[in-house]
């Protein structure tokens, strides 16, 4: 509803995927601070989250689990670029950042990931 309503703020400056993303993005911002966030109770696993439609290759989530631990400036790039298939541009747009502040957190992300991930793929010796 809130995409709608700003419909005409839409403007051709950047893409519709970074601008929707934005919207969501202060939304859940905004449900941070209020009220309601600090009385529910949000301990959600990943084991409480619904089956997918499509087999995982990899079933035991480590991956994601790994990507959720990340801070919060990590987590929201690599989710944006590699789950929601945005790019760096998008994903600068969407977080209102420059690009290149995107490519330096995924770069991080991915050394931090590293580091929990060893070992996770191949047995490496």
């Amino acid at each position: 509803m809130k995409a709608y309503r700003a419909l005409d703020a839409l403007r051709g400056l950047g893409s519709e995927k970074a601008w929707l993303m934005r919207i969501a993005i202060n939304t859940c911002k905004d449900m941070q601070r209020s009220r309601w966030w600090r009385l529910v109770d949000r301990r959600i696993t990943t084991d409480d989250l619904p089956e997918q439609g499509v087999c995982d290759e990899y079933p035991d989530k480590a991956v994601l689990t790994a990507v959720m631990n990340l801070p919060m400036k990590y987590r929201q790039t690599v989710l944006l670029h590699y789950y929601q298939g945005m790019t760096l541009t998008q994903v600068a747009q969407a977080l209102d950042v420059p690009p290149g502040t995107v490519r330096t957190r995924l770069m991080r992300a991915k050394e931090r990931l590293r580091g929990q991930l060893e070992g996770w793929y191949f047995d490496e010796e």
